[in-house]
């Protein structure tokens, strides 16, 4: 036996059924406590369910058809107090916000478009899309034409050098006229009277011939518009360096501006067989009557309408002497007057007579 809080372990011998003996311990009040506290470990208080989180805002997505369109978006409940949301972007404008739920106002505004204003209610949790389409107060012209540097020039509107797309214009009917040098011109009509309106045109311009742009250069330089002609027969030497009416036009403009460097071109046009011809005098004794001195690929030619006897040639091979002074150049050479042979001393007098001088000098070196 123990005495206190200890247990008492009794031994005893007790006889079964079948004679033997049985030995048995008592639980003590340890054993008895653990036992209790794992029955409670294993009891669980049931736990009550999370009430769902509710959204507070939604998502709004706006597109609009075009660009740097100006978007305000304000709260219908505190309009005065709410701060515009302005975009510009490119075509096409599309806008994202997530926003509190409530009803707004959208209103969308463009240069030459109506305004358009929407009223969205944009409920908790929701996504709305909205799509607007501006309505243009003017009428839309897309004019391109074959060559791109072409003058487009609209009726009462104003000229313009390259192609225009979706250009707005007032409502109503147009005429446009379309130029480029070295192409033959165009007008077109366009029907623009609708609002809203889109009309493309593309027109392809036809090129000129070359004999029609050249006399319309040599036209030009008789009229003394020289800067016009000159633009007219580069488009000509573009195409073909060698064309000989074109050299020879165009070195007859680099002579009207005092010009060296209308040489090379006479001498071009001379190769392909024209004739260079210059207006000045050819002195005669104590006189000097108006004569045309000109040059071809074989010949000096010597023409004066009041002088017959000034009306002569010398060939190239038989010039013998070309000598510059101050008031002209003085020729001597085996020529030909009515089909007789003479020896004439010719002195053409001319206010540019540097040029012709180079002129000669080089004209005498070309292959025979």
């Amino acid at each position: 036996m123990s005495i206190g809080l200890l247990s008492v372990a009794i031994t005893a011998s007790a006889q079964g059924g079948d004679g033997r003996s049985s030995n048995f311990r008592k639980p003590t009040p340890a054993v008895m406590s653990s036992r209790l506290r794992t029955a409670a470990a294993k009891y669980q208080k049931p736990v009550r369910a999370s009430k769902p989180v509710i959204p507070q805002t939604g998502r709004l997505s706006i597109v609009v058809n075009e660009a740097a369109s100006r978007v305000y978006l304000t709260s219908g409940e505190d309009a005065a107090n709410t701060q515009p949301i302005v975009v510009t972007s490119h075509s096409p404008s599309v806008i994202s916000r997530s926003l509190p739920s409530a009803r707004y106002n959208l209103r969308v505004s463009k240069s030459g478009y109506f305004d358009e204003t929407r009223v969205i209610e944009l409920e908790a949790g929701s996504r709305r899309k909205v799509v607007v389409n501006m309505r243009p107060q003017m009428a839309i012209l897309n004019f391109k034409a074959n060559v791109a540097d072409a003058e487009i020039e609209i009726e009462n509107v104003g000229r313009f050098n390259k192609p225009l797309k979706k250009y707005l214009i007032k409502p109503g009917s147009y005429r446009i006229d379309l130029r480029r040098r070295g192409y033959l011109s165009q007008t077109v009509h366009a029907d623009l009277s609708i609002a809203g309106k889109e009309q493309s045109i593309y027109a392809v311009m036809q090129p000129l011939r070359i004999d029609t742009v050249l006399a319309q250069a040599e036209e030009l330089i008789s009229k003394g518009e020289l800067i016009p002609a000159a633009d007219l027969v580069k488009d000509v030497l573009i195409l073909n360096s060698s064309h000989a009416k074109a050299n020879l036009l165009f070195g007859m403009i680099e002579f009207e501006h005092g010009r060296n460097s209308s040489v090379p071109y006479f001498l071009k046009a001379i190769e392909g067989g024209e004739t260079v011809n210059f207006p000045g005098k050819v002195r005669s004794s104590s006189n000097l009557p108006d004569a045309a001195f000109g040059l071809d690929r074989d010949a000096i030619i010597i023409g004066s309408k009041s002088r017959l006897d000034l009306n002569f040639k010398i060939t190239r091979a038989e010039l013998e002497t070309v000598l510059r002074q101050d008031d002209g150049i003085v020729l001597t050479g085996a020529g030909d007057f009515l089909g007789k042979s003479i020896h004439p001393t010719v002195k053409i007098v001319s206010g540019s007579t540097e040029i012709l001088y180079l002129l000669i000098s080089e004209w005498r070196k070309l292959r025979k």
